[in-house]
């Protein structure tokens, strides 16, 4: 091992297998979290697989237990990072539901990943594990999820047990149905298993949250939602709660996966309406944020369970997370914008591969946000009257949920750089900071490194004011009336509707400063700006010999008198049209001042983020 599709027992070393790329790959996939028989893991292979994480990776990743279940075997907790304190963590679990066997292999594919990307010393990894904590949960429903296997084992049939083994509360009775169609789909053909199959709590119905209330559960020990006799009934959720209580100060974000659907499904779900919004504006923006900037698989979905599943559901976990400690939770259903991806067990592997490869993007995103996340906005610009001088207001929000803090150590951390270039501005200067860098570029552009100025808590900002001077080549060739505006204040703002020739209206770059790529350095150019900003000498050019071939023609025609009043009417409209034109060269291009960069392609590549 580690290696379920070889022939042998042997075992095989997970670092053998990392070493054959630098990149987790589909076939690494393959290797890991597929057996030779099925396109999943079994019980054993799982306990298997953490024991030989634990073994050849020890230095950053223990095993912990966090509870017992109903049938007394252990539910064990993954946890990774390269320091023991106190630090935001983020918490995955798999299989509240045991027939949903992908939610398993995305919590082993989270560790596997890391630790991957650890024995290569990515630096994105060793960011990552330097500062914050991964806490995994592969198997809630341990007895469900054994039960499974060993029927698999025995009959090569996935019995599609969804509750846990607990049948404490049929007092007796047989769960039976005369629907045969039913039966054999929720047996895998074991028709002689129903009443195990269907015996038991369903554990996302068990929690403390609108238990019992929402109809969204059932009061039935046949049922599928069956919530169980009350909150916290079952052992399985009771090492949830505890464990969540107990890290409730570190835990940033926590996901319960689910399959199937290509859907992220966040509070409330025991509502009709939900209130989130409403209620808690501060945190619905920041579920906004996760699904619009995280990488879902195309066509995925989101909301409350209503909203998206079509169902309500009450004691469910999120819900009680979320409700008691603000903790931001969703219950993300696996799956892809394909057919191919609408059961529970698919027989297509590159399908299972897929999904769990594409969901593991966005938990590459969360990972990012739990700590800080700076993104830029200008806020203003000003130019003096009659001066080449021109000041831009940058406004630093750290949109993350771990605070940015200024130490030396971030102070030289290009993760945390931001770069300045122009083509158009001299002379450049921060007023309320500290550059850490200037240079020329290639092209002679002036390029300023700098780092904010002083730490900005979870959601919280700060200013940057960068000062410059226009270059002498591009102010010496603005008209009269673009270097002054008939005005009374000193300085103009440049706002929209105020200064056509130089406005910036406030727009915003998503800056993810978390970004832990290879380097990490944020470029922000505003050569562009200025470029579309200020007249371009090609087009003054060719309107100059358009008006010479004009006049002549006007000269030959009309003779000399007509000629010098057309060309004083000409003139006229080309100054009207000129502002016209450079207005409406400002609307083409603020429509393409928000940046949407594709947070974590595959490659592991610098990214350079660039204001055009």
């Amino acid at each position: 091992m580690y290696h379920l599709n070889s022939s042998t027992n042997q075992e095989i070393s997970l670092k053998s297998i990392f070493k054959e790329s630098s990149t987790f790959t589909q076939e690494m996939i393959e290797k890991t979290l597929m057996r030779n028989d099925s396109n999943y893991v079994l019980y054993q292979d799982v306990l298997l697989l953490m024991r030989k994480l634990s073994e050849e990776f020890r230095e950053i990743l223990i095993i912990k237990e966090i509870g017992k279940t109903h049938e007394n075997r252990p539910i064990q907790m993954i946890e990774i990072t390269l320091k023991n304190s106190s630090q935001n963590s983020m918490l995955i679990t798999g299989a509240h539901h045991s027939r949903e066997l992908s939610s398993i292999q995305l919590p082993l594919l989270t560790a596997l990943q890391l630790c991957h990307g650890y024995y290569h010393k990515d630096q994105e990894t060793i960011n990552f594990l330097q500062n914050h904590k991964m806490l995994l949960i592969p198997i809630i429903n341990v007895d469900g999820f054994n039960y499974i296997s060993e029927k698999f084992t025995q009959f090569g049939k996935y019995p599609l047990k969804r509750k846990n083994m607990n049948s404490d509360y049929e007092n007796g009775t047989e769960c039976d149905t005369s629907q045969k169609y039913f039966k054999y789909y929720l047996t895998g053909g074991l028709v002689t298993e129903f009443d195990d199959v269907m015996s038991g709590v369903d554990l996302n119905r068990n929690y403390d949250w609108d238990f019992g209330n929402g109809g969204g559960s059932s009061n039935d020990p046949c049922n599928e939602q069956y919530r169980g006799p009350y909150p916290f009934s079952e052992s399985e959720t009771r090492a949830i709660r505890d464990l969540v209580e107990q890290r409730q100060n570190d835990l940033k974000v926590i996901y319960n996966i689910h399959t199937y659907g290509n859907l992220l499904v966040h509070p409330f779900s025991h509502q009709k309406n939900n209130i989130l919004a409403e209620k808690f504006p501060h945190h619905a923006k920041i579920y906004e944020e996760i699904w619009d900037e995280g990488p879902f698989p195309k066509g995925n979905e989101r909301g409350n369970a209503q909203q998206v599943v079509g169902y309500e559901a009450d004691g469910e976990a999120c819900d009680w997370i979320f409700s008691k400690y603000q903790i931001i939770c969703a219950s993300p259903e696996l799956g892809l914008q394909t057919y191919l991806a609408n059961d529970f067990i698919l027989s297509n592997r590159e399908v299972v591969k897929q999904i769990i490869g594409q969901n593991f993007k966005w938990i590459k995103y969360t990972m990012r946000k739990i700590g800080p996340q700076l993104k830029l906005s200008i806020v203003k610009a000003t130019k003096a009257l009659l001066s080449d001088e021109i000041n831009i207001v940058l406004r630093i929000d750290n949109t993350g949920l771990g605070d940015f803090k200024l130490t030396h150590e971030q102070k030289f951390d290009r993760r945390y750089h931001i770069q300045f270039e122009t083509n158009y501005l001299t002379h450049i200067q921060i007023l309320n900071g500290e550059a850490t860098s200037r240079y020329l570029g290639a092209d002679q552009s002036q390029i300023m490194t700098f780092t904010p100025h002083q730490d900005i808590p979870s959601r919280g900002f700060t200013t940057v004011t960068i000062q410059g001077r226009l270059n002498e080549n591009y102010y010496t060739k603005l008209s009269k009336s673009q270097k002054s505006a008939e005005l009374d204040d000193q300085y103009v703002t440049i706002e929209y509707k105020k200064y056509p020739l130089l406005q910036i209206e406030p727009q915003t770059l998503e800056i993810p400063l978390n970004k832990i790529l290879k380097y990490n350095t944020i470029s922000l150019s505003v050569s562009e700006i200025f470029n579309e900003l200020l007249p371009q000498n090609s087009y003054r050019a060719w309107l100059s010999i358009n008006l010479v071939l004009i006049t002549i023609c006007i000269i030959a025609i009309v003779g000399f008198c007509l000629f010098k009043m057309k060309k004083t009417l000409w003139e006229k409209y080309l100054i009207n049209n000129q502002v016209r034109l450079n207005s409406q060269r400002f609307l083409d291009l603020k429509q393409n001042l928000i940046i949407q960069e594709p947070y974590l392609n595959d490659a592991m590549s610098r990214t350079d983020f660039i204001l055009v």
